[in-house]
């Protein structure tokens, strides 16, 4: 047994969880049966989730090591979106409850750098951030003070 190392997200009486077996799974909180299983392509050199599943309104969003991120709609598991712009993704999806803006933390992208990338609800890009040092983190936003923490 692969012990996950993502955090399970309670929500809309599911629990979704993430796996090191590129599945992520809805299960019900009523009778604890399997809802859905969804799986990354692990053909594109994924390893695995290690992402924590981010409530995203009627979808979840998810990183898989194969450098995509993914938004799967709650109730059926079907994917909605898959941007697959990075080589890999470094953190767990950081979400605003203020305006639905993603926050991720990538570890390898445009060049061979690191960064901070801003996406929308649709997960379209708004802005990224590079920087030249490596630092394997996930981002953290202070609603309250408008601050982004990353590092």
């Amino acid at each position: 047994m692969v012990v996950p190392k993502s955090s399970p997200l309670l929500s809309d009486r599911a629990i979704y969880v993430g796996s090191e077996s590129w599945l992520v799974s809805a299960v019900s909180l009523e009778d604890y049966s399997v809802l859905w299983t969804f799986s990354i392509d692990i053909t594109k050199g994924g390893k695995n989730i290690i992402s924590s599943i981010v409530d995203n309104g009627d979808t979840i969003i998810f990183w898989g090591y194969d450098g995509s991120l993914y938004s799967l709609e709650k109730h059926s598991g079907k994917p909605l979106n898959i941007l697959s712009l990075w080589d890999w993704i470094g953190s767990t999806p950081c979400r605003d409850s203020r305006d639905g803006k993603i926050y991720i933390w990538l570890e390898h992208f445009w060049d061979s750098a690191w960064g901070l990338v801003s996406l929308n609800e649709n997960l379209d890009q708004i802005w990224h951030q590079e920087v030249k040092d490596f630092i394997h983190c996930s981002p953290y936003l202070i609603e309250n003070l408008d601050i982004l923490v990353c590092g």
